[in-house]
């Protein structure tokens, strides 16, 4: 997505991501009634992508994967 239209409406100089969550004809329901555990995994992707390995891993992810 390096020429994504987003890209040209702000400086090269401002850091940008696009964040997918899901779908909404399939996730809906999850997206909307679980709003705190949506922001809580984009937050730790944020999070493992500032510093791969200084983020502990989720409970149900195994160690060393």
């Amino acid at each position: 997505m390096t020429q994504y239209h987003a890209w040209r409406k702000i400086a090269e100089t401002t850091p940008a991501a696009i964040i997918e969550i899901g779908f909404l004809n399939g996730d809906r329901a999850f997206l909307t009634e679980h709003t705190d555990r949506v922001a809580a995994g984009i937050v730790k992707g944020i999070d493992c992508f500032l510093a791969p390995n200084q983020t502990p891993p989720t409970p149900n992810q195994p160690q060393g994967g």
